[in-house]
């Protein structure tokens, strides 16, 4: 099933004297259950479309189609629905809340799309045990390996049971040790149905992807 679509896809930044185009018309569709690569050097364009794709920003040109809708015409309530309730990110910075433990930093998602709070605790024990953090539940990011932070980061995607996640480089920040554990976490998360969009330069995580999108100065150059 095609999950989404994009439509010679351009983004811009500037003023109408100097334009700087990051994407250049860029044509993708990616169906559900795969799992994608977005590869390319830093400044290539891939963190731009991957934040396009996760509704954070938004094209200067061309067509997405999320679910066969043109986000052109879904309100800013709607792009915040589907932000929250059917897209989980993972960032290399984790972007977990320092003042939060971990259980409350997995449980806040699942607040703002107004689950209660018994509901919210209990499925954030759950996938903190499914990603290896049943002992880490009552401590603070600052007390955290950085392995130990993404996985934390996994369960809090995964908190509103999104059919997509997005990653941004997310073993960027770790070592190979801890990098590998992440990766078979997202492998095995991509195994039981959910579609994988990863961003990364790193030639060792392609073998993980049913598909690499090969992208360069804005545009992709290769699928394989």
């Amino acid at each position: 099933m095609e999950l989404i679509r994009l439509q010679s896809v351009v983004k811009e930044y500037g003023s109408k004297t100097a334009r700087t185009k990051v994407l250049d018309k860029v044509d993708l569709t990616i169906y559900s259950g795969e799992f994608i690569c977005l590869f390319g050097r830093s400044g290539c364009g891939k963190t731009t479309l991957l934040n396009i794709l996760g509704l954070i920003d938004s094209s200067t040109g061309g067509e997405y189609y999320f679910k066969g809708r043109n986000v052109k015409e879904l309100s800013s309530r709607e792009i915040a629905v589907k932000r929250n309730q059917e897209i989980g990110f993972i960032y290399q910075s984790f972007h977990l809340l320092d003042d939060y433990n971990v259980i409350d930093n997995v449980s806040l998602p699942m607040g703002y799309a107004g689950i209660k709070r018994k509901k919210r605790k209990e499925y954030a024990e759950k996938l903190l045990r499914d990603v290896g953090m049943g002992e880490r539940m009552k401590f603070y990011p600052r007390q955290l390996s950085g392995g130990e932070k993404q996985r934390a980061a996994i369960a809090r995607a995964l908190s509103n049971r999104p059919g997509l996640i997005l990653a941004d480089e997310p073993t960027g920040s770790l070592d190979e040790k801890n990098g590998t554990a992440v990766m078979e976490i997202l492998k095995e998360l991509n195994e039981s149905g959910i579609t994988i969009i990863m961003v990364t330069h790193d030639q060792s995580l392609k073998e993980y992807a049913s598909r690499v999108i090969h992208i360069s100065d804005g545009k992709i150059i290769q699928v394989q």
